[in-house]
């Protein structure tokens, strides 16, 4: 199966949970990465704003903000890669071309080095790491794949449903994960 079809029939699966269920299985995450320690020592965490049945981060952002971490935010740039703003408190918020919210250009920045975890949303994953996105190349861009990453310390976390992990074939290009997080799990790779 091409990976157009695979991240249409993934989504459709995700999509097809209930909003209940959805609810439940973001709160049993945000446990897993209390339990996990994973914020323990963290400062600046970016996150995703979920949609289309991503998980829900509006939990670990109260998380962090209750813990003093500061939260950025990804915004696409012109060039289709990404850049981390900080999350306001006031929240300040502007749709982007793809109606996701980002938070406005006055709000700072972080270097993707300065950031100790970023919590990324996928389509799909599989037990040696990798990530299946949206399509858009966005976050694969923006790390420069693996040849990038003895530069930073960041964790590359993604968010998942139990029900997106399937068995993948990463191209060249595609960012591996440290970890990905489901309503059952913790797995480190």
């Amino acid at each position: 199966m091409n990976k157009s079809h695979l991240r249409q029939k993934i989504r459709a699966q995700r999509n097809a949970l209930s909003p209940l269920k959805q609810q439940i299985h973001a709160k049993k995450i945000t446990k897993k990465i209390v339990g996990s320690g994973l914020l323990r020592h963290a400062k600046k965490v970016a996150v995703y704003l979920a949609a289309d049945g991503e998980i829900n981060t509006d939990e670990i952002i109260s998380l962090c903000n209750k813990n003093k971490i500061k939260v950025f935010l990804p915004c696409i740039q012109a060039d289709k890669t990404l850049l981390f703003r900080q999350l306001g408190k006031h929240k300040t918020l502007k749709k982007n071309r793809f109606g996701i919210l980002e938070p406005h250009i006055s709000q700072p920045q972080c270097a993707i080095q300065q950031l100790d975890i970023i919590f990324m949303p996928l389509v799909a994953f599989d037990r040696r790491g990798n990530r299946l996105g949206m399509g858009g190349g966005f976050y694969d861009r923006t790390l420069a794949s693996d040849r990038m990453r003895h530069k930073y310390q960041t964790k590359f976390v993604g968010l998942a449903h139990a029900i997106q992990e399937i068995e993948l074939q990463p191209s060249e290009w595609d960012v591996s994960l440290d970890g990905v997080v489901t309503e059952r799990e913790v797995i480190w790779f």
